[in-house]
């Protein structure tokens, strides 16, 4: 227990330097406390912790219980899919694989392969802490040389813009200047919130209209496509023809339904005669008493 008065005391102990081995020993504890935590992670999230706890998302859970970002459980989240995947196809704990961030976002990117390469080499012999390595390995050196390749090209791009704008007319170049100019001078000037919100306003409502019209536009269209494909096929002969195949269709098929209708006039005809021939009545006529059907 520090009694009051011995703060200042406490102030001046030097915590003593650890050796070797025992930095060794608490650097391993660090490792393991750390997969503890996203395998439990994990867990929570899969488990669903927070629908329990009633919180109403992942991230209120996440922030109010642990002071943790969405970010930084993402992050934990993440390596503890790729651990998880490395245990599977090794048989091994996730602690004998330390994992950086760069490890683990080189890794992300295509899991099922790198989990497959690493369970190839542990069948085939290797040790899995190497397999392990050679694999983080690769994928970061090949993550490396996508970037490398990603900024040559865009070195390569700028390159071009650059000739190309040289090459361009004096008469460009000076509209590109004074375009240049503007920008900067808007820039240096105070920012009125309210005529842009006025303005970004406008122009939502100037897109609104565009995609209404756009959108009009599409569905007229549609209504002629049929005859733009026939047009490209044969010209007018060819719209015309298909015009009139298409009120010939009409015409059978308004024939055919008149011929059936009439047909069915003449069955119920027919029937109705012989109904009546046999005794039967439209009115039924019931004897409210028996409740007999005299007629019908």
């Amino acid at each position: 227990m520090i009694k009051y008065g011995e703060t200042n005391q406490m102030k001046d102990v030097t915590p003593a330097e650890l050796s070797k081995a025992e930095a060794t020993q608490l650097t391993r504890k660090i490792k393991t406390a750390v997969n503890d935590v996203w395998a439990l992670l994990v867990r929570a999230r899969e488990g669903k912790a927070w629908k329990a706890l009633k919180y109403s998302t992942w991230e209120d859970y996440v922030k109010t219980e642990f002071g943790m970002s969405r970010r930084r459980a993402g992050q934990l989240l993440e390596k503890g899919e790729v651990v998880e995947a490395i245990e599977v196809v090794t048989g091994k704990s996730g602690n004998a694989f330390p994992l950086s961030k760069r490890d683990v976002d080189a890794l992300k990117d295509d899991l099922p392969t790198a989990a497959s390469t690493i369970k190839a080499k542990v069948e085939a012999g290797e040790n899995p802490e190497k397999a392990v390595a050679d694999t983080v390995a690769a994928a970061r050196a090949g993550k490396e040389k996508a970037k490398a390749d990603l900024a040559a090209l865009q070195a390569e791009n700028d390159r071009l813009r650059e000739q190309h704008a040289a090459a361009l007319p004096q008469a460009v170049k000076d509209h590109e200047t004074a375009k240049a100019e503007a920008i900067a001078a808007r820039k240096a000037k105070p920012v009125d919130v309210e005529a842009l919100t006025a303005e970004l306003e406008e122009l939502r409502e100037a897109n609104d209209a565009l995609e209404t019209e756009i959108t009009a536009i599409k569905a007229d269209n549609a209504k002629w496509e049929a005859m733009r494909v026939q047009f490209e096929q044969g010209g007018f002969e060819k719209v015309i023809a298909g015009k009139d195949e298409e009120i010939r269709v009409l015409k059978t098929r308004v024939a055919t339904e008149s011929q059936e209708k009439v047909r069915n006039l003449n069955s119920f005809n027919w029937a109705m005669k012989k109904l009546t021939e046999l005794g039967f009545r439209r009115n039924a006529e019931i004897d409210i008493e028996t409740g007999e059907v005299l007629n019908g």
